[in-house]
């Protein structure tokens, strides 16, 4: 379920691009993520360093290409990626002060493999983004699929930034949680986005497999 704790999140990570340095970035990189998948990211999608925003980094929050984001958003964004709730991957570089991102965390949530059901639960997701976002949403895809060889939930839905788009898998991990992988791009990338994004979700795969 989207939540606003994300739309402040996704806003204050707008400004995380530190310098090209901190990301692995040229060829095509694998990316091991901590809640136990690896996934082949693009030449152009980067992950970001943990030791940036780490306890020990030096003045990440004081960085100057920080220096408009809203400092209480920051300081939320920061404590979430320290506590390991969240790991982002980004899209090149920001454009009109918004970062395309890649969201990863893991929840519980039942992921449900009839499609039956699937129907059900995708006629509440527009009134469910609604009240996240204070406003209504447009939400184009809502539907099963496989991932892994796991059964997953698909969205296309508009973002929570004013012309952005986010496109969300969440992937069964246990019969009682599951991996979200949130893209948030803007809407003139959308479809170049969209095709990256398949071929990152093609590359996933669970390093302990049930």
């Amino acid at each position: 379920m989207p939540s606003r704790t994300c739309h402040i999140t996704w806003a204050a990570l707008a400004g995380l691009v530190i310098a090209q340095s901190v990301w692995a970035a040229g060829s095509a990189t694998e990316y091991r993520s901590r809640v136990g998948f690896t996934v082949t990211l693009p030449a152009n999608w980067f992950a970001l360093d943990p030791s940036i925003v780490s306890e020990a980094s030096v003045n990440a929050e004081s960085h100057p290409a920080l220096s408009n984001v809203d400092p209480a958003d920051l300081r939320v964004a920061l404590d979430r990626i320290r506590s390991g709730e969240y790991e982002y991957c980004f899209r090149e570089s920001p454009s009109k002060g918004f970062a395309e991102n890649l969201t990863i965390r893991r929840r519980t949530l039942r992921i449900v493999d009839d499609p039956k059901l699937m129907r059900q639960q995708c006629e509440g997701v527009p009134a469910s983004f609604a009240r996240a976002f204070g406003r209504p949403v447009v939400v184009s895809t809502c539907e099963l699929r496989t991932v892994a060889e796991r059964p997953a939930t698909y969205l296309e839905v508009e973002g929570a930034h004013e012309g952005t788009w986010s496109l969300q898998y969440q992937i069964r991990e246990s019969p009682e949680t599951a991996i979200a992988l949130t893209a948030t791009v803007r809407i003139e990338n959308l479809t170049t986005a969209r095709s990256e994004l398949e071929r990152i979700m093609t590359s996933l795969r669970f390093v302990n497999e049930p």
